[in-house]
């Protein structure tokens, strides 16, 4: 018998719908992806370790990660290849639309899972303007 190897790992973070948390944890295991979760509670934990990656204690959380957290996907050990088509499937089934995503890197790793949050927020805030700028521009 052909084992199945696991092509990569994401993290499911903060998904309060247990509906859409299993129908994305279906998505990822499909593709041989393993799935972790994490809630609310684990915001004060490394994103390695919550991805089942060596990694050291959490770097402590300021204030600003007391802001309920957004959903997100933090992927890791994904080929770039793999990742732009797991992406391209979220997308075609409209699944996690407007959810953060990262990508696990030796940088974040030791991150706590809401520092990393709020990186991606100020992010998607920084980001947002300059695209709505662009699209704006192309019509003109």
């Amino acid at each position: 018998m052909k084992a199945r190897v696991q092509t990569g790992a994401v993290l499911l973070c903060c998904f309060e719908n247990p509906d859409e948390q299993d129908v994305l944890r279906r998505f990822f295991t499909q593709r041989r992806i393993a799935v972790y979760t994490a809630g609310s509670e684990d915001l004060g934990r490394a994103v390695g370790p919550l991805l089942g990656q060596p990694g050291g204690a959490a770097q402590p959380q300021d204030a600003a990660a007391a802001v309920p957290p957004e959903p997100a996907l933090v992927f890791s050990a994904l080929s770039d290849r793999s990742l732009e088509q797991v992406l391209t499937a979220l997308r075609e089934q409209q699944l996690a639309a407007g959810c953060l995503k990262a990508v696990l890197t030796p940088h974040n790793r030791g991150w706590a899972l809401g520092a990393l949050l709020e990186e991606l927020r100020r992010e998607r805030g920084a980001i947002a303007p300059k695209a709505e700028a662009e699209e704006g521009g192309a019509g003109a």
